[in-house]
């Protein structure tokens, strides 16, 4: 009889072992859950808040970079049709040398055209090649298409521009703020 009491007692605890290391499984698989319900879920949300940030600073770089193109093309735009007005209305020199200086400056205002378009064309270009790169890659493109593209005060076209520019305004006894630009 002691044996069958001794059985049934080591049932018993079989049984508490079963019923406590089912509870710990349970309890592991809902943590493991749980934990990777919460992993997805901030994937899910992190993804489009990394996304807008760095859209955010491309787009913040990227405006201030051309804002300050812009703003030289125009200045020096300006500059060449200040510098047509003032021949065409001030300047008391002949007819034929105003037409000399006249034509001058239509040709450094088609010569700008073309540098800007240039410019533009190549920015553009390097834009469309970093966009290209990255989204045929996973990895992100830390890198600057700085080196890839043409900066307007590093071209060779643009510098001989603002020479010709600054000596026809020395021809003319005027004094631009070329140097700055």
């Amino acid at each position: 009889m002691q044996a069958i009491i001794n059985m049934a007692a080591q049932e018993t605890v079989l049984e508490d072992e079963e019923i406590d290391c089912d509870e710990k499984c349970v309890g592991e698989n809902d943590l493991k859950k749980l934990r990777d319900s919460h992993f997805k879920a901030g994937v899910r949300e992190g993804i489009p808040a990394g996304t807008q940030s760095s859209l955010q600073d491309g787009f913040n770089c990227g405006y201030k970079e051309a804002f300050f193109v812009s703003y030289n093309f125009g200045k020096i735009r300006g500059i060449l049709n200040g510098l047509s007005s003032y021949v065409t209305l001030e300047n008391k020199e002949t007819d034929s040398k105003n037409e000399k200086f006249k034509d001058r400056i239509d040709q450094l205002i088609s010569q700008l055209d073309k540098i800007e378009e240039h410019h533009w064309k190549i920015t553009y270009d390097a834009a469309s090649e970093t966009t290209l790169k990255s989204e045929s890659t996973v990895a992100k493109d830390t890198g600057t298409t700085k080196e890839h593209r043409l900066t307007m005060n590093g071209s060779s076209e643009f510098r001989e521009l603002l020479t010709q520019c600054k000596h026809l305004c020395d021809e003319l006894h005027l004094d631009p703020d070329i140097p700055n630009i």
